[in-house]
């Protein structure tokens, strides 16, 4: 039998496919076309059986997907593209299953994800990256489930660990701070949550501070210890804030050093013989806002969760960021600069809007919202806490005119970020 072409047309009278055979079977290439007459797929035959490539194609003629086959099975690696011709992704096929490493690429050109794949099972540790080639995550997934530690890291550095049991989170739970020398660990049983605390050590080792935390919130007793080990002075917390009360304070031999009060959020240090030494204001366990030292000679400090700030300008841009990170985090636009710079600006104008006799007053009631999982929560009273927060950094009033008017305006933004909550 001669060689000819077989076409198949749509309803239109437009071609739609057309074969080569040859001895009346497939042999040669197989074109599908759509209703424009673009060219879509393409495969190769030889007496009727896959053979050699096969591939897609846009619509504007670059490849989609490639892949080889050999007796009718795919064989080699499935390469996918972008539409501008990139690779996006890369598919190692044998016997019929997904085999080896597979690995994704950002349009950009970087590898962003690369999982082990077994009989077309994930099975190994999946690993993503950032554009700078660093390391964001791996996970490792067997029989479809997290089973393992996984690691998560910032800049390439190691943020944060979690152990997983068949799905499940058991064990401990990690976040590491500075050169490791900060860490959060909240403890899981069968993927119950069981309690947290914050741990801060001496560069010799030994444990600097250890706090009580539940769910992101002091709450139970903070302990600081000197360096060679013993007990500073111990705090007691509920739902964030300090307990109001007196709590002694003892040098590194155990004598008595003085005494710290407690009131509303604030702390008053007193020497041994009842000197008012020093004043500051506590967020979650840390010096934050307004430090007064008055012996020798009283000075102003800010400080920023624990750290010196260089003055209060920089105290409250570095607020200002932290609560836009705060509230996109919970939506897709995280990390967009200009959008994260616009959130900085609505903070930034509800201080700014704030009366100034509200500011860091010593009588402005402090509180925490109730604890809850954020996951578990409606946008809009995530932007209630968001709000709160605010405040709370701020030395503002809990639940005073600035924070409503703040709340507010968040809720109005919530409509057009609504599709990106996760």
């Amino acid at each position: 039998m001669l060689d000819e072409i077989k076409r198949a047309y749509y309803e239109s009278g437009k071609l739609k496919e057309e074969t080569r055979y040859s001895g009346g079977k497939k042999n040669g290439p197989c074109r599908q076309y759509d209703e424009n007459g673009i060219l879509v797929a393409e495969q190769n035959y030889k007496d009727d059986v896959r053979e050699g490539r096969s591939a897609s194609f846009y619509a504007n003629g670059n490849v989609k997907s490639e892949l080889f086959y050999e007796h009718g099975e795919p064989s080699g690696v499935q390469t996918d593209y972008y539409d501008d011709g990139s690779v996006y992704r890369k598919l190692p096929i044998k016997n019929g299953y997904i085999e080896g490493l597979v690995k994704m690429y950002a349009r950009e050109g970087f590898l962003a994800f690369e999982a082990p794949f077994h009989l077309g099972i994930v099975n190994g540790i999946v690993r993503r990256y950032d554009k700078k080639g660093l390391i964001v995550e791996d996970v490792p997934i067997y029989d479809h489930k997290v089973d393992g530690i996984r690691h998560v890291y910032r800049e390439g550095k190691l943020y944060a660990e979690e152990r997983y049991n068949k799905g499940k989170r058991d064990g401990f739970t990690k976040i590491y701070g500075r050169n490791n020398l900060d860490q959060y660990l909240s403890l899981f049983v069968d993927d119950e949550y069981c309690g947290s605390k914050a741990v801060n050590y001496y560069e010799n080792g030994n444990i600097h501070r250890e706090m009580e935390m539940d769910r992101g919130m002091p709450d139970g007793v903070q302990i600081e210890y000197h360096e060679n080990g013993t007990v500073a002075f111990r705090l007691n917390y509920r739902r964030g804030m300090p307990i109001d009360g007196e709590y002694e304070i003892y040098d590194e031999y155990g004598n008595y050093d003085g005494m710290c009060e407690c009131k509303n959020g604030h702390a008053f240090l007193y020497d041994v013989v009842g000197n008012l030494v020093e004043h500051w204001a506590i967020y979650r366990g840390l010096r934050n806002g307004l430090s007064e030292f008055l012996i020798p000679e009283k000075r102003i400090l800010y400080c920023f969760e624990g750290k010196a700030c260089k003055s209060l300008e920089d105290f409250l841009e570095r607020t200002f960021d932290r609560l836009a990170e705060r509230w996109l985090s919970r939506f897709s636009q995280t990390g967009q600069e200009t959008v994260r710079e616009s959130y900085r600006n609505l903070f930034r104008q509800a201080y700014y809007l704030a009366k100034p006799d509200s500011l860091n007053s010593l009588d402005a009631p402090r509180e925490e919202l109730e604890r809850c999982n954020f996951s578990e929560i409606s946008n809009e009273r995530y932007a209630d806490y968001v709000a709160r927060e605010f405040s709370l950094r701020l030395g503002l009033a809990s639940g005073g005119e600035e924070e409503r008017r703040l709340a507010v305006a968040l809720k109005r933004l919530l409509r057009p970020c609504s599709s990106a909550n996760r």
